[in-house]
C-alpha cells in the first residue's frame, strides 16, 4: 500500500504487547519494510477491553521507548551493540490535554521532548477555548503538536 499509493503509515507502537526483545525485533522489521513514521505510547493496561486473562508486558515506559528508538536512529541496539545500520525513525508521542491539570500534561511532554520525541499528536480536543488553553499552555515550546 505505501509504494503502491505513496503513503506514510503511521505505526502506532505501544509497551504494553511485547517485551524488549519483540520491541525492538518489531521496530527493526518497520526499518527493513521502509516505514519510518513511529507512534510511540505506553498503551492502555489489558484489564481494559474484552480480553480476560490477558496481561501486559511493560518492560518499558513510553518515555524509554522513545529513547530507545532514537537509539535505533544512531545505530544502537537496545543491548547497546551496534547494529552497523542506522534506522530513520521519526517519532510522535501522545499528548493528552483533556485532563484537569494541563500544567502536570505539558511537564510529562516536556519530559517527552527531552527524550526525543518529534512531534505530539492529541486525544480529540472539541472546543476552541480547550485549542486556545493548549496554545497558552504550550506556546514556548517548539515541537509541533497536532490538536486530534
Amino acid at each position: 500500500l505505501k509504494l503502491q499509493n505513496n503513503i506514510r503509515p503511521l505505526a502506532h507502537i505501544t509497551c504494553r504487547d511485547r517485551n524488549l526483545i519483540g520491541l525492538q525485533s518489531h521496530l527493526m522489521g518497520l526499518d527493513a519494510l521502509g516505514i519510518h513514521d513511529i507512534l510511540a505510547v505506553t498503551g492502555d493496561p489489558t484489564k481494559i477491553g474484552d480480553f480476560p486473562g490477558a496481561t501486559s508486558v511493560y518492560d518499558v515506559s513510553s518515555l524509554e521507548l522513545i529513547q530507545l528508538i532514537k537509539q535505533l536512529n544512531e545505530g544502537i541496539s537496545f543491548s547497546g551493540k551496534s547494529l552497523r545500520k542506522k534506522a530513520n525513525f521519526s517519532v510522535a508521542a501522545a499528548f493528552n490535554p483533556n485532563v484537569r491539570v494541563l500544567d502536570r500534561a505539558v511537564k510529562r511532554l516536556e519530559k517527552k521532548i527531552e527524550c526525543g520525541a518529534d512531534y505530539f499528536i492529541t486525544q480529540p480536543v472539541y472546543t476552541k477555548e480547550k485549542i486556545q488553553e493548549i496554545y497558552e499552555a504550550t506556546k514556548h515550546l517548539a515541537t509541533p503538536i497536532f490538536i486530534g
